[in-house]
């Protein structure tokens, strides 16, 4: 079966430089193609979430290094976009749940110095070309990298895509490609670069996506499904089958292997439950404020909502 995300990844890794692709190698990188970019939910029941394609973080690195080097031949910030997600721990967000941070999700985010200064590989890449370390990690220097809401930035941008082609499948790489080139980098209200749209359908069809990504993330049940996986995480610490630290080294698969050998039958409990759970014997959690992700993105280096109102944006077929 063909995979629309190797379609997806492909196109955009023409947009690399050549010289920068020796990084891709980097133990720090390769780690990530093992760690899912949907939080683990890949071993979760098949009955709530079913993927039909394996969706990497080291993958969504690639495509965000692709959007950046769009728009910008500085090996600096392209670097920054390609490790903007080297300190993800295995279950990504998941681990923000345990952590109690539901609303912004970026309290694993301080271990990314930590990592780059650890790849002696990547180190030693960086000292060839001329570029500090700090200049990689400290990836929110580069608006084109990364902006708060509602602005776009390359990450957000390859989040909405690639969930919307494997997620909620209501994205083919066609329309995928053609959003992709329509983007343009514009000065916005405050002075800083920031990726957006020339054309306004296709600005709306990407709000869409968008508002369709974060309803997903605000279900009951995906909420339900990570707060379980961050109880069973939180109880395999405090029984030392692992530590904090080590969910930033190893992969998916190494916990999920980790967690086989648990001998308490809460984590059991909780773990057979995660596996095998069908979607409509799901409680009602008590959802936390979790993070919301509106987008309001330019339009012609206008922002799209002073453009239209939202009456008509609602009127606008979708281009799908």
């Amino acid at each position: 079966m063909f995979r629309q995300v190797n379609g997806y990844v492909k196109f955009l890794d023409k947009k690399i430089p050549q010289d920068i692709k020796k990084y891709y190698d980097t133990p720090s990188l390769q780690r990530l193609k093992r760690v899912g970019y949907f939080c683990g939910m890949d071993f979760a029941s098949r009955d709530v979430y079913n993927f039909k394609e394996y969706l990497s973080t080291y993958e969504h690195s690639i495509t965000t290094a692709g959007i950046t080097s769009m728009f910008t031949s500085d090996k600096r910030e392209i670097l920054a976009a390609l490790y903007h997600d080297v300190s993800k721990p295995t279950c990504s967000h998941v681990i923000d749940y345990m952590n109690g941070d539901y609303k912004t999700q970026e309290s694993t985010e301080e271990y990314t110095k930590d990592i780059i200064l650890g790849d002696v590989l990547l180190k030693k890449y960086l000292k060839e070309d001329g570029i500090e370390p700090e200049e990689v990690y400290d990836f929110k220097n580069y608006s084109l990298v990364d902006l708060d809401r509602p602005s776009l930035c390359a990450d957000r941008i390859d989040g909405v895509i690639l969930s919307s082609l494997v997620w909620s499948e209501t994205l083919k790489l066609k329309e995928a490609k053609k959003m992709l080139m329509n983007l343009e980098a514009y000065i916005n209200e405050f002075g800083v670069k920031e990726i957006g749209f020339k054309n306004i359908e296709l600005a709306i069809q990407f709000v869409r996506q968008n508002d369709i990504i974060n309803s997903l993330t605000h279900s009951n049940w995906d909420t339900y499904m990570m707060q379980l996986l961050a109880d069973i995480i939180a109880l395999a610490i405090k029984e030392e089958l692992i530590t904090y630290e080590t969910l930033y080294y190893i992969d998916d698969v190494m916990l999920f292997r980790l967690l086989e050998f648990s001998e308490d039958p809460n984590l059991r409990n909780k773990l057979t439950e995660f596996e095998n759970i069908l979607k409509e014997d799901i409680k009602t959690p008590t959802n936390p404020e979790i993070k919301d992700r509106k987008i309001n993105p330019l339009v012609g280096g206008k922002r799209l909502n002073k453009n239209i109102s939202l009456r008509k944006i609602n009127s606008f077929r979708l281009i799908l």
